[in-house]
């Protein structure tokens, strides 16, 4: 089972992608408002979280913030991160900045289009 961390602060954006993520038998979701809380409960001894999609917008921390202080952590370095925002103006920068997401999704998004890119970042089968 895969778990994925969604950190988002609207609870009806956290609400949908959860949803549609546990229409993929094999993932399992986990639900945070804020980045503090994420960083302030974070085990990096025990690597459960196998994916992360979190908000650019947050409250303490932005998204990028917290993809970077995540992927600092030794046992999260190639943490796979999906970054969600309402901001138009955000791109896909290189893969070799350590808070790069590896998929960005503008809101309004699809739900299938996310649960695509969870099973792929994840390599789980369609």
């Amino acid at each position: 089972m895969k778990l994925v961390l969604i950190v988002d602060d609207s609870e009806s954006v956290a609400a949908s992608l959860a949803l549609a993520l546990e229409t993929i038998s094999e993932v399992q979701t986990l639900i945070h408002k804020d980045s503090r809380t994420v960083l302030e409960r974070f085990e990096p001894a025990e690597p459960r979280v196998d994916a992360l999609i979190t908000d650019l917008h947050l409250p303490h921390a932005n998204g990028l913030e917290l993809i970077r202080a995540i992927r600092a952590l030794p046992a999260y370095e190639a943490l796979p991160a999906i970054l969600v925002t309402a901001d138009e103006s955000v791109k896909a920068s290189s893969k070799s900045d350590t808070c790069s997401p590896d998929a960005i999704f503008h809101k309004p998004f699809s739900p299938k289009e996310v649960c695509r890119a969870v099973r792929n970042i994840l390599q789980l089968p369609s």
